[in-house]
């Protein structure tokens, strides 16, 4: 499941100037190998953030990759920048 949005202290994209957004992808961790009750087995997830550029004409088209954080997503990001 994903989920896009901006946020208003990332900078724009440092190779082609547009705009960015926020990306939050859940992502399984480990999955556990007992059944419960109803013959599932329980996964754990956890939240990946990223940002990247909108211009999908980008000839880089930077991202940064699976940040634990909001905050840590968006300082990488604004490193570049």
């Amino acid at each position: 499941m994903r989920y896009n949005f901006t946020h208003e202290d990332l900078e724009h994209c440092p190779f082609c100037g547009d705009d960015t957004y926020v990306e939050v992808e859940k992502k399984i961790v480990q999955t556990v190998d007992i059944q419960n009750c109803y013959g599932e087995y329980r996964q754990e997830w956890e939240a990946r953030w990223n940002v990247q550029c909108t211009n999908p004409y980008c000839g880089v088209h930077p991202k940064t990759k699976d940040c634990t954080s909001l905050s840590e997503a968006v300082e990488l990001w604004n490193k570049r920048a």
